[in-house]
């Protein structure tokens, strides 16, 4: 190795999302040399390579922002309940001008490999266009969606039509009028992109293995007086936010007086499961009080996560509602998801996803009935016919969790293959660090709250956990620090353990990597609550790093 052209720094960072930029700001204002390394042309994760007709937050705008800066907070105003891709990307911008953070970050690179340098106890970070980085800290903030998942369908390369992936959409706006289009997936991404797409397109047809449940967002714009009333509260929302289970307060219309209720003390719903209603009470209580309103009634009735009698309760409901909105039958009977259980994948919330289907240019293809067998020059064949099109939409996910930091070699103590370690599942502590890998940490990891509440919310705790732990080490003179092996795997089966009683835990989805063909199927999140792993993360630092070497 050619030492002239190796960048030596205190800290190297993988991603500018909404965590690569905080990192990026907050080590820097630590007196910290950060090198953040970026494989997108700006900042933006997520809201960068999704930009996706109908791409939309389901965490409302006004919590869906940093907290680090009472000036940032006061300055931007959010225009809608929840935002769309283009509103969040251009909020990531504005602060990363803001804070001067670009200048920090190479753009257009890929990390491809990490090795631990266990004399020099520093990372050799290497890049795609041979660029080579040591660094004392290597933090990844690569992101839980951010590998696209393709299909392996036979002959996908034989298509001479258009062909996009959701989650890797282009900076350009695809135009879809007169042209006929096929969407493969019904996930979240599918179900906010198809009726935006169907506006425009001759021809849309929807193929469909497995739905999911999705319920109206209620997404509209914000008043002047509920701007107002959150900015003058923010204080008090967001510490209230870190004591809820997701990290989210506002599950109600955004009105002055939701302001008012959401930061009332011991407000709670009243000591009844779901399921102890009857089902003309729950109908009526979904129809009148949480239809359009978000997903506050998964939170206000917990028992649907684990409850049969409350699943099927609410499933009825759901199903019949599908059967109401729409008017074809066999369509209908398609939608209807085909899981054991609501809660056992991730609850989507849309905007008229279901009266799509009532469209006389939308059609679904049931792929449980009539399989792809091949793609073809001309479009996708299945058991039954050839269907011939323009463009394919892939809305088919992501290697959720583990999938960017999998992409990257990385080698930690005796050699220590990451991607080996993990080869049954993620192994972390806290969902910050995994033993043998000294000073890597990362932001919203497998083991950590992450995708089961308010993202941002999420990874402001954990940069802020980062940093206090690298100047402690500083203070304290010590060089490393990795997580204690019992410690670590004590933490994964608690995750697993927590998790167990719930049906998500058992359901098909990306949680577990059941979207992914040869994927371990291990729950890969902490699910107790933003407010328990608060908790454990401060009694760790207030004991010294408790289950953590320090050297």
């Amino acid at each position: 190795m050619d030492e002239l052209n190796v960048k030596k720094i205190d800290v190297l960072v993988v991603g500018a999302g909404f965590a690569g930029v905080y990192l990026t700001y907050q080590l820097r204002e630590n007196g910290l040399s950060v090198q953040t390394i970026e494989a997108g042309e700006d900042v933006g994760g997520t809201w960068y390579w999704n930009r996706y007709p109908g791409a939309r937050c389901d965490v409302p705008s006004v919590e869906y922002s940093y907290s680090f800066s009472k000036e940032l907070e006061q300055e931007w105003t959010w225009s809608e309940k929840y935002s769309a891709q283009p509103e969040i990307l251009k909020y990531i911008q504005h602060v990363a001008d803001r804070f001067d953070v670009k200048k920090n970050i190479l753009f257009n690179t890929r990390v491809v490999k990490a090795e631990y340098l266990e004399e020099k106890k520093i990372w050799s970070v290497h890049t795609d266009d041979g660029k080579i980085f040591e660094a004392s800290y290597f933090i990844l903030a690569t992101g839980s969606l951010s590998v696209p998942r393709l299909p392996d369908f036979k002959n996908m390369n034989d298509f001479k039509g258009e062909f996009y992936h959701t989650g890797d959409w282009p900076v350009t706006p695809v135009d879809f009028k007169g042209k006929r289009v096929a969407v493969i997936g019904t996930g979240s991404s599918g179900i906010q992109s198809i009726p935006v797409i169907a506006q425009d397109a001759e021809k849309l047809t929807v193929f469909i293995k497995d739905s999911n449940y999705t319920l109206p967002a209620g997404n509209q714009l914000l008043t002047p007086p509920f701007t107002k009333a959150v900015k003058e509260n923010y204080s008090r929302i967001r510490k209230k936010a870190r004591e809820t289970w997701g990290g989210i307060l506002f599950n109600s219309n955004p009105t002055v007086e939701s302001v008012t209720e959401a930061l009332t003390e011991n407000k709670k719903e009243p000591d009844r499961t779901l399921g102890s209603f009857s089902k003309e009470e729950v109908h009526q209580m979904m129809e009148e009080k949480y239809l359009g309103t978000g997903l506050g009634f998964v939170t206000n009735f917990p028992d649907i996560q684990y409850d049969e009698n409350t699943d099927a309760r609410l499933r009825e409901y759901l199903n019949e509602r599908i059967r109401k909105l729409v008017k074809d039958p066999k369509k209908a009977a398609a939608l209807i998801p085909k899981s054991k259980h609501y809660a056992d994948r991730r609850p989507v919330i849309d905007t008229n996803y279901y009266q799509t289907f009532n469209r006389e240019n939308v059609d679904i293809v049931d792929v449980n009935q009539e399989p792809i067998t091949e793609f073809y020059e001309n479009g996708i064949r299945t058991t039954e016919r050839d269907y011939e099109y323009d463009v394919i939409v892939c809305a088919t996910g992501f290697d959720a969790m583990t999938g960017a930091i999998n992409k990257i070699d990385i080698a930690g103590k005796q050699g220590e293959i990451l991607k080996e370690k993990w080869s049954q599942g993620p192994r972390t502590y806290l969902g910050l660090m995994s033993n043998n890998f000294p000073n890597m940490f990362m932001i919203a990891g497998a083991g950590s709250p992450s995708v089961f509440c308010n993202m941002v919310l999420a990874i402001e705790q954990h940069v802020e956990w980062v940093s206090q732990c690298i100047q402690y080490m500083k203070a304290a003179n010590k060089l490393t620090i990795e997580p204690e092996l019992a410690e670590e795997d004590k933490w994964v089966q608690h995750c697993i353990d927590v998790a167990k009683p719930l049906f998500v835990s058992r359901g098909d989805s990306w949680y577990v990597g059941a979207n992914v063909p040869g994927k371990p199927r291990v729950f890969m999140a902490y699910i107790a609550g933003m407010p328990n792993y608060i908790a454990k993360c401060e009694e760790v630092v207030k004991n010294n790093y408790a289950g953590f070497i320090l050297q």
